[in-house]
């Protein structure tokens, strides 16, 4: 379809043609409208988020094994606040 074609036919009322193709496309889901893209990115975000705390979690545990011995449990909350203060100083 050229721009002359395209015209002719918003001009014949494809207007309301139009704006039905963009509401179906919407709903089989060839693009996204600003609430659900929105939602969308939070929900990203909160995968991302989950993924570095497991990788800092791995590298801690890491570590501790490197370091060939127990923590002890006061030792191991200070890492876990501190990979969650890494956490919150990323996001």
């Amino acid at each position: 379809m050229t721009l002359d074609q395209l015209g002719t036919v918003v001009n014949s009322g494809g207007v309301v043609l139009l704006l039905v193709a963009a509401l179906y496309g919407g709903f089989r889901g060839w693009w996204y409208y600003g609430a659900q893209y929105r939602a969308l990115e939070k929900d990203r975000d909160e995968w991302k988020s989950l993924a570095l705390r497991g990788a800092n979690l791995a590298e801690t545990a890491t570590t501790i094994a490197a370091r060939g011995r127990i923590l002890t449990a006061e030792e191991s909350r200070q890492a876990e606040r501190a990979v969650r203060g890494s956490i919150d100083a990323k996001a």
